[in-house]
């Protein structure tokens, strides 16, 4: 029963995720003195990812259908681009990541994050990683957040995770600090918005998340243990670093679990 697949029973939460990032998406611009350009950051990202989802699932299934997951990552690359990109730049981001969700497939399953793939990408290529500034309210990170993990039932990522992060946080900081100064240092690495935005909103997107119950659980504790290590020595990078790692671990645990089985019935 612990083991049992849940995905089946999830609801369609994508409205509720698109309303949530309009929701932080718009608080974020009310605060930043380059609004415009980000308003029309987020409209290209948004417009081109949606239209190349429509184009490449119509020419899979012949039929047109509204390309919710297309605009989720499109809102995604839009709040966490680097502001003062071209946007001609920001357009091919959100091309290419929709591209490569459609490409790198394993067994009928999207591998990679779509939003965290394509910036890992610009950043790489292009200089132009994540900036994050759609992350700016640790209130209504949370409060949305949570209402999406408990829709979303992904509460078995989410716990597992912060427990290693702020285990391994410690641990690589030495742990030596005295009780207060523990505790003051997790607070002060957890309150930020981006772990928390990191959490809620994209380590739990469900298409690429496990779909056992254990499976979930070792994913958001391998995610939360790899976050520390390279925020330290990959900060350019660290989170989504960390997501692709926790992907990739995703896709490949069903073969790594027959090869164990077979192993021990040798």
């Amino acid at each position: 029963m612990f083991d049992m697949k849940i995905s089946a029973r999830l609801p369609d939460v994508y409205w509720e995720v698109i309303l949530s990032l309009l929701i932080l998406s718009a608080y974020s611009l009310l605060i930043q003195k380059t609004w415009p350009a980000l308003l029309l950051q987020v409209a290209v990202t948004v417009i081109a990812a949606a239209v190349a989802d429509m184009f490449i699932a119509y020419h899979k299934r012949r039929r047109l259908s509204l390309p919710k997951t297309g605009i989720i990552s499109g809102l995604f690359i839009g709040m966490l681009l680097n502001s003062g990109a071209a946007w001609y730049l920001v357009a091919f981001v959100a091309l290419l990541s929709i591209l490569l969700k459609h490409l790198l497939v394993l067994n009928k399953r999207q591998i990679f994050n779509t939003a965290a793939l394509g910036l890992t990408i610009s950043g790489l290529i292009f200089n132009e990683g994540a900036g994050w500034w759609g992350a700016s309210s640790i209130i209504l990170i949370t409060a949305l957040g949570l209402i999406l993990a408990y829709r979303m039932k992904a509460f078995n990522i989410i716990i597992p995770f912060f427990a290693a992060y702020a285990a391994f946080t410690l641990l690589l900081a030495g742990a030596h600090l005295g009780l207060a100064k523990d505790l003051a240092l997790l607070s002060g690495r957890i309150m930020a918005p981006l772990i928390p935005f990191f959490a809620f909103f994209m380590l739990i997107e469900p298409r690429t998340t496990p779909r056992r119950n254990r499976n979930r659980i070792a994913y958001g504790a391998f995610v939360g243990a790899l976050t520390p290590f390279f925020l330290a020595y990959l900060p350019s990078y660290s989170i989504l670093g960390a997501l692709l790692a926790g992907n990739l671990f995703t896709a490949l645990l069903p073969a790594l679990m027959r090869i164990s089985k077979n192993v021990h019935a040798t």
